[in-house]
């Protein structure tokens, strides 16, 4: 799996968080003060990493 960038916002550690119903990831901030999060689910780990690790102004 791609190594997960740090926060945006805040430079932090992030981390890979499951849905408890539905198989779906979304990386959050590990900053309990920031919360940063991405808004949407992902079906797939690796997918929520490409979300998370998109910055703005950086080629897709």
């Amino acid at each position: 799996m791609t190594k997960l960038k740090p926060c945006p916002f805040c430079g932090s550690k992030a981390k890979m968080e499951r849905t408890p119903i539905n198989p779906y990831y979304y990386v959050i901030c590990t900053n309990l003060e920031c919360d940063a999060t991405v808004g949407r689910f992902q079906p797939t780990e690796e997918e929520a990493v490409v979300v998370w690790n998109r910055r703005d102004g950086e080629e897709k």
